[in-house]
């Protein structure tokens, strides 16, 4: 690398970044090759590990806390160090960033499914297009899993790196909350992005609704453009910035759509994007999906100068892992899916109930996060369900008792069925099931372990209903 960190950083030092350097944010993977960045965290400053950091043999250490003083020759403070971040991985990973179109997607449900849509759209119409999100990095065959929704900024780096130079790539990111609100990004812009719908939901994390909206919201402030759902975004007023509509029940909206005909075999939709009107068949069932389906196609109009509707195969379309996943297996109907936590419980309960004659649930509630959830998840699974199993799902440091006894908490239990073990769990809803019923297992989708006191084991819902065969 030719630039020296007085050109990148503005400091004075005699120190020469070499090409087996390497950029960690955090000292839990520093080598004696690192040049260890200390930022803010959630809970307190990076600089707090500086010391680690160099006992496990950093070259190099650059801060942002005016609180912390060194006079080692190898530790430098820069007050305005998060602005110049992203600048200096541009240069140290040798990135021009006009080769990239990053496309970012946020939304309470429905980030996972409406960014593999997109992306699978865009590699029907030859794009070099990427996936980057729960279920992993994909870029037409799967990459790496993914350690977070999104990743960090490095993290992100390291991958554009590897990809084809000279050539547009077209990034498709989902963008958690976690990740706004702790600028994880440092500022990337997007080109295009989407805010899918804000329900409640992490609020161990972001403490009030508010918090949670306002982290949502942040999105925009990244994005050239930003497409809206107007009819489950209530705050969408408030936005100071353009912002594209999107809308079932709003003719005026700049992208309306109307299902014609819904059913598990496939569904017919007309879409007025920019007053301009399309007709849609796809294989796509249950509401929520179709609205996820709308959004990753309006994106790629609103990304795409000229496109022709009738080069995306719309018709062929997978669901990602995990996300309602139908199985019809020995003639008994299965779904697995994600939802975890009651809005996306509820939707995918509701749209189930019209498509099958009774519902089984058997699902769980994660450990060390938010406990205000549990009874309202156990609530909406007896409200629209006529079998409720509980089980384990990431109990993590709390015992299944306490989750249970969280859940059960102001809600009829007499019908519920308590079962700490998954795999028994799914096996007890599977026996149970009649012809045209259905058995939805929640919670995990994709997810192949289970998390138990500090412990990841393996485990996963579709070995499960694999042995069923």
């Amino acid at each position: 690398m030719k630039n020296n960190l007085n050109e990148i950083l503005g400091i004075k030092t005699s120190f020469k970044i070499k090409e087996d350097n390497n950029i960690q944010i955090s000292s839990r993977s520093i080598n004696n090759k690192s040049i260890f960045f200390a930022f803010q965290g959630v809970n307190s400053h990076a600089s707090e590990y500086i010391n680690d950091a160099l006992n496990k043999g950093a070259e190099l250490v650059i801060h942002d806390d005016k609180k912390y003083q060194s006079d080692k020759e190898n530790i430098f403070y820069i007050q305005d160090l998060r602005k110049r971040f992203l600048k200096f991985l541009i240069i140290f990973y040798g990135i021009n960033l006009k080769n990239f179109s990053f496309i970012g997607i946020t939304g309470t449900n429905g980030k996972t499914t409406t960014s593999y849509f997109l992306y699978q759209m865009l590699l029907s119409l030859k794009k070099n297009a990427h996936y980057i999100g729960t279920i992993g990095y994909f870029s037409k065959n799967k990459i790496q899993d993914a350690g977070t929704t999104t990743p960090s900024i490095v993290d992100l780096m390291n991958y554009l790196k590897g990809l084809k130079p000279n050539v547009k790539h077209y990034i498709v990111m989902e963008v958690s909350s976690h990740a706004l609100d702790q600028d994880r990004l440092f500022g990337l812009e997007f080109d295009t992005g989407a805010i899918l719908n804000i329900k409640s939901d992490h609020l161990d994390y972001h403490q009030s609704i508010t918090n949670y909206v306002n982290a949502k919201f942040k999105l925009a402030r990244f994005c050239k453009s930003i497409i809206v759902n107007i009819d489950s975004n209530k705050n969408y007023k408030n936005l100071k910035l353009k912002y594209l509509s999107l809308s079932n029940s709003k003719k005026t909206a700049d992208y309306f759509y109307k299902i014609n005909h819904h059913k598990i075999e496939g569904s017919k939709i007309t879409l007025t994007a920019l007053k301009k009107k399309y007709s849609l068949d796809t294989n796509i069932f249950l509401d929520f999906n179709i609205e996820n389906f709308v959004f990753a196609i309006s994106l790629l109009h609103a990304i795409l100068e000229e496109f022709n509707i009738g080069d995306i195969n719309v018709k062929n379309l997978i669901m990602p892992k995990g996300r309602s996943d139908y199985f019809l297996v020995n003639k008994k109907n299965i779904i697995i899916d994600y939802a975890h936590n009651p809005d996306a419980m509820e939707n995918l309960l509701k749209e189930a109930n019209k498509k099958f004659d009774k519902l089984i649930v058997v699902f769980g509630c994660g450990g060390d996060r938010d406990k205000l959830k549990r009874p309202e998840m156990l609530n909406i699974a007896c409200s629209y369900s006529d079998n409720v199993i509980f089980t384990s799902d990431n109990s993590r440091n709390e015992t299944f008792k306490s989750i249970k006894n969280d859940a059960s908490r102001g809600n009829e239990i007499s019908n519920v069925r308590f079962i700490k073990d998954r795999s028994l769990a799914i096996k007890c809803g599977y026996q149970d099931l009649m012809d045209n019923d259905c058995l939805l297992i929640l919670g995990k989708g994709h997810e192949t372990t289970q998390e138990i006191k500090g412990r990841k084991i393996f485990y996963s819902d579709y070995e499960v209903v694999n042995a069923f065969n």
